[in-house]
């Protein structure tokens, strides 16, 4: 699991109250935006702390200076954040090596599968999806975000999202029933 800590240095805190109410919070939600980074960012560990620990010193930045609130909808926000740090370091990356494979990007979910057969199987067929529909699988059915949510994260209208994940489950079911008919799942 990544640990985040505040650095007391680094960040002006206006009183040790409003900090440990962040602190709380965040330690809260830590799971959740651990998952998500390493989903965007597998299978590079370092990348997934530095997309949280972007997003951690962000959220508690905008928190003092009263630009965040922290409730329900402030999950969709540091969602939001990772997502867009991730897209960042993809189009540096992109730009220092002349082109990107979107297979790099992959998932690992939280939702733990008995068989670890079957799981890398679901893996690897979400991997192979379109980074658009990869998202939308990630932040839906993996993270367990609403489409309203998922709409608001990904910077598109719900129509988009809905249309995206129907697209990109009827592939993963296809795949996943053509690799069961050829006896590649039942391992």
């Amino acid at each position: 699991m990544i640990q985040v800590a505040l650095a007391k240095p680094a960040l002006q805190v206006s009183s040790p109250k409003q900090r440990e109410v962040y602190e709380e919070y965040i330690s809260n939600l830590l799971p959740k935006l651990n998952s998500l980074a390493y989903c965007f960012s597998r299978p590079d560990h370092d990348l997934a702390k530095d997309l949280v620990q972007e997003a951690v010193i962000k959220g508690f930045q905008a928190f003092m200076n009263g630009g965040l609130i922290l409730n329900d909808q402030s999950k969709a926000w540091f969602a939001t954040v990772i997502r867009n740090e991730f897209l960042m370091v993809k189009r540096k990356n992109k730009r220092l090596a002349g082109e990107i494979d979107d297979q790099q990007v992959g998932t690992d979910g939280r939702k733990e599968f008995e068989n670890a057969g079957l799981r890398d199987v679901i893996q690897h067929a979400i991997e192979e999806l379109p980074l658009d529909q990869r998202e939308c699988v990630v932040l839906i059915d993996i993270n367990e975000f609403d489409y309203d949510e998922a709409a608001k994260i990904l910077q598109v209208p719900i129509g988009t999202v809905r249309s995206r994940l129907s697209r990109a489950r009827m592939k993963l079911a296809s795949r996943l029933h053509s690799l069961n008919n050829s006896g590649t799942c039942s391992r």
